[in-house]
């Protein structure tokens, strides 16, 4: 049921403390009949908003705490507004709260090697935990796009190009890929010509 003449939250905000949502809004405490809010959530555009707090907010207290957030979500909030009778107002216009991850960091310390069969590439990694994989690049000299060779696990830091041909000279770079699809800006690159 929809209350009648009790304005709606606006101004809702929400901002990351600490890895949790911490909600405010514009406080309703002195309009007559209003006793408290409710804060609805849902992940971004997926599905129905859902009432998170088990008890309705005192009108008292324009704030709230979603400490069920993780990391790698957007979630979208709404908050209503509870009146004496039981009935709630509409919601305010939704407000967002992104978790999502950035883009990884690239590879660092990366490094070229000439090996009997080819070129072995080596690299460190941060934050490998997030990662889906490395993608390994290569440039012929005179070539005006980069080809992907392949991609690699995050648990490992090397790869061994064993297309490489007498005489070519190559530019290497490498990416990181995120669990969510971010790529990382590249790595620096690196040349070497095979002899």
């Amino acid at each position: 049921m929809k209350a009648d003449n009790v304005p709606s939250i606006i101004h809702l905000q929400a901002q990351n403390v600490n890895g949790l949502a911490h909600l405010y809004w514009e406080s309703l405490q002195n309009v007559s009949g209003v006793t408290g809010y409710n804060v609805l959530r849902r992940n971004k555009g997926v599905g129905d908003f859902v009432k998170l707090n088990a008890y309705t907010i005192s009108a008292s207290h324009n704030f709230f705490t979603d400490s069920t957030v993780k990391m790698g979500n957007v979630y979208e909030y709404k908050v209503n507004t509870e009146v004496i009778s039981g009935k709630t107002t509409s919601p305010s216009a939704p407000v967002e709260f992104d978790l999502s991850y950035p883009a990884p960091l690239a590879p660092s310390a990366f490094s070229l090697a000439k090996t009997e069969t080819g070129v072995e590439l080596s690299w460190d990694l941060t934050h490998a935990e997030i990662l889906k994989e490395v993608n390994i690049y290569r440039v012929e000299r005179g070539a005006k796009s980069a080809t992907k060779l392949g991609a690699v696990k995050p648990d490992a830091n090397t790869y061994t190009d064993l297309t490489t041909e007498m005489g070519k000279s190559y530019f290497y770079y490498l990416t990181s890929m995120g669990n969510d699809g971010k790529e990382s800006e590249q790595s620096s690159a690196k040349f070497i010509t095979i002899e």
